[in-house]
């Protein structure tokens, strides 16, 4: 009755959902997170309702959230079965982690990063090599992975 495998595409489309919950469980975190104020002779811990949207991206960028929305991104590709899609889900981890190690690298994040701009200029430089062996890469991919090539 049970001697069903799993497929390895279910696993990777399960495992890719789930760090994009925990992400978004921990964007939740962020948002709802209370601080304990003592004033005097009053001390409680309130919700903080302050938080802007922008403020809690970067809160969360500061705790690294993105790095598991990039092997989220890089699961999917790969579950994804085509080559294509593969080479952009590669891309774009490049820039999350990129974008996420520019911000973390600074501790002015108004509204940008000040201070390392080699971070964006590594990623850039990394993205601009990706896009320089996109044939080479799809075709490793596909023969790699046994994927098609380029989705119809």
């Amino acid at each position: 009755m049970f001697n069903r495998a799993i497929n390895y595409k279910n696993l990777l489309l399960v495992v890719s959902s789930a760090l994009v919950l925990y992400a978004l469980y921990q964007l939740y975190l962020i948002a709802t997170s209370s601080e304990c104020i003592v004033n005097g002779d009053r001390a409680g811990c309130y919700l903080l309702v302050v938080w802007s949207p922008g403020e809690v991206l970067r809160e969360g960028i500061r705790q690294g959230i993105p790095y598991f929305v990039a092997m989220a991104v890089i699961l999917f590709g790969m579950w994804s079965k085509q080559a294509k899609r593969m080479y952009w889900c590669l891309q774009s981890v490049v820039w999350l982690v990129g974008l996420t190690l520019w911000f973390q690298a600074s501790y002015h994040l108004d509204p940008f990063p000040v201070d390392t701009w080699t971070w964006l200029a590594l990623t850039a430089l990394c993205s601009l090599v990706l896009f320089a062996m996109y044939r080479p890469l799809t075709h490793a991919l596909s023969s790699l992975f046994g994927v098609q090539a380029h989705a119809a």
